[in-house]
């Protein structure tokens, strides 16, 4: 914050009148077209030098070029922005013979495809950059961005922010189709849960293989990740299975469920009670305990009103999904916490749409119960003869 705030009052918005830059605590970027000119179509191939001596020293437009220097295809980026007096670029890093060579600037991770953002609109110079930055700090992917000067033939540019540049969405169909796999192999019967599972595994290995990112080192670090979130998982669950072991000594969700059957309720009724019963035995005990605890009297209650077994399968998943992130003992809340390392409130926070969104869930549900049944009734076996 304290360089953020060094960088908005001790330099300028904008690189008119300061045409004798020399200096800068921030890195700088130097760019020489060789007497080209920089359009916006089609790239021009260029030198690119940047100039990063670390924190709290100060660059020089003199100093050698310390953190990258080579070849650059660079181009104008934008639309409406390219009539603003300062100019975005999208530039991409190229060894001596025109390949893409991947490489890393000032500190932000390998990569090619990088862009020189002019924050020309935004007078304070930092609404995208914190906006990227909260984003990371929660938890989401943005686009990593480092403050810079930038200098172009010898004429100073002003202050931009170099980013990385968001990748197509084709970069995700190997992802895609991997878990369209593994769905799909439950779904046309050719591998059981665990099965899929194993296929997942050896999917992922295979897409690690093909993009050249699986060595010793990621598949041993891959191994150590997984081994300590099972772990995890299982003093979790472990935990989980003590509260339930007392929570079944003193019968408290057998005796709810018989004094919920009791009432005389209608079908709506009834499941807006059951939906009640489950969210808050769900701050409690995790799901598979709450089923087996209180299944002897729900599943009995649910036939005599005549309500579809499979149906109601369904409705019961999610509402122990929804249980699943309700504090204090939301089972997957917890997961989180142990992964990302975020309070328990931040998290309870944060999950708190996807709740409501489960909520909208079930009443669509009820109100449409094909919906649940629909895909269940295509995979059924034949019936007999």
């Amino acid at each position: 914050m304290i360089r953020l705030l060094l960088i908005v009052f001790t330099f300028p918005f904008f690189a008119d009148g300061q045409v004798n830059f020399i200096t800068s605590n921030l890195p700088i970027v130097v760019i020489n077209t060789i007497g080209q000119t920089i359009v916006d179509d089609p790239r021009i191939v260029c030198d690119m030098g940047i100039i990063d001596n670390g924190f709290g020293f100060i660059n020089s437009i003199n100093d050698p070029f310390n953190n990258y220097n080579g070849k650059i295809s660079i181009e104008y980026r934008g639309s409406q922005s390219q009539s603003f007096p300062k100019k975005s670029y999208a530039l991409e890093t190229q060894d001596s013979i025109g390949n893409n060579n991947n490489v890393s600037l000032l500190g932000m991770p390998v990569e090619n495809d990088w862009i020189l953002y002019a924050p020309y609109s935004d007078k304070s110079l930092m609404r995208n950059f914190l906006t990227f930055d909260l984003g990371r700090k929660m938890g989401n992917y943005s686009p990593r961005t480092v403050y810079c000067e930038l200098v172009v033939n010898g004429d100073y540019k002003g202050i931009y922010i170099l980013m990385e540049k968001i990748k197509s969405s084709r970069f995700l169909i190997p992802i895609f189709s991997l878990i369209i796999f593994v769905i799909g192999s439950m779904y046309m019967g050719w591998a059981t849960p665990t099965e899929a599972a194993s296929f997942g595994v050896v999917g992922g290995l295979t897409l690690a293989t093909l993009q050249g990112s699986l060595n010793l080192k990621t598949f041993l670090a891959s191994l150590i990740g997984a081994t300590k979130t099972s772990c995890m998982i299982a003093f979790i669950l472990a935990g989980g299975a003590f509260l339930t072991l007392s929570m079944g000594f003193t019968g408290l969700p057998r005796f709810i469920a018989e004094w919920i059957g009791s009432l005389g309720l209608s079908n709506f009724q009834l499941l807006m009670c059951l939906m009640v019963f489950y969210i808050v035995l769900g701050c409690f005990l995790d799901g598979i305990s709450s089923i087996v605890l209180t299944m002897a009297v729900i599943e009995p209650m649910i036939r005599d009103a005549g309500i579809n077994v499979i149906w109601f399968g369904i409705y019961l998943t999610v509402l122990v999904e929804m249980a699943q992130i309700t504090p204090p003992v939301g089972f997957n809340l917890f997961v989180l916490q142990g992964m990302t390392k975020h309070e328990m409130l931040f998290l309870a926070k944060s999950a708190l749409p996807m709740f409501l969104m489960m909520v909208v869930m079930v009443f669509i549900l009820i109100a449409f119960p094909e919906l649940a049944t629909y895909l269940p009734s295509t995979i059924r076996g034949p019936g007999p003869g």
